[in-house]
């Protein structure tokens, strides 16, 4: 295993020696975190739920926690970015996605078009992980069916067959859009406004346009402390200084 692959468990298990040692495990940190939101203490609530978050606690209750308090301190792009990532982990969390609808709909994200949210609806049930479980279990089943019908010669199974191979086509192809959305694109959500966006990625490059806290982009490069960003629905694209802007 090589060391920087390695890192982010040798600081978790770090961690959790720490917190063993002072008597207070992850489990305990969160519990208290929790009473600090009931309390109204949302500064110290967020401050534990952001100190687990960076010593390897990536759950999606955490990111849901820390969303609620977010938008508890007013900090929507903030909410926003975790509500992002807790629907990730958890698709089929329907308070997760309630949230996040609400935190868009606070924002003032366009919404997307009737295309996009169709070819999205299913994919979204899903986290990529599944999808790449289901398709390999209608790959399998296929498989057994095929081999069923060639010994047995049965036409019934031709049919079943057909049926299960439409079905695999089908989750491919959501798992085809799903990889594409997660990991063969990037996308980053303003944290701070107003983020003004540059020709280019200097200072002395004029303002373009001006971007709102809680506004996703699509990451297109990096050059120093600037990220070049595009907007889907008005395909405006521009440079903007990283601190304003939190990858997904």
């Amino acid at each position: 295993m090589k060391i920087k692959n390695s890192l982010p468990l040798i600081l978790f298990m770090l961690f959790g020696l720490f917190c063993i040692a002072f008597g207070q495990t992850p489990k305990e940190v969160f519990n208290e975190a929790n009473k600090c939101y009931a309390k109204g203490d949302w500064q110290k609530a967020a401050d534990l739920y952001n100190q687990l978050l960076e010593n390897g606690e990536k759950t999606p209750e955490l990111y849901y926690n820390l969303g609620n308090t977010n938008l508890k301190m007013q900090k929507v792009g903030l909410a926003l970015l975790n509500f992002e990532r807790a629907a990730r982990i958890a698709p089929q969390d329907t308070d997760i996605r309630f949230n996040l609808e609400f935190a868009r709909k606070l924002c003032g994200e366009p919404e997307p078009s009737f295309i996009e949210s169709a070819l999205m609806f299913l994919p979204n049930q899903f986290t990529l992980n599944q999808l790449a479980l289901l398709c390999s279990a209608l790959f399998v089943l296929l498989s057994g069916v095929l081999i069923t019908y060639f010994v047995t010669t049965r036409k019934k199974l031709l049919f079943v067959a057909l049926a299960i191979f439409c079905a695999l086509v089908l989750f491919l192809l959501f798992f085809g859009i799903k990889l594409n959305a997660e990991k063969f694109s990037s996308f980053a959500i303003v944290v701070k406004s107003p983020a003004e966006v540059r020709n280019g990625p200097s200072d002395e490059n004029s303002v373009g346009f001006s971007l709102p806290e809680g506004r996703k982009v699509l990451l297109l490069g990096k050059s120093g402390q600037w990220v070049a960003v595009g907007l889907k629905t008005e395909g405006y694209k521009g440079w903007v200084q990283s601190q304003f802007v939190e990858k997904i």
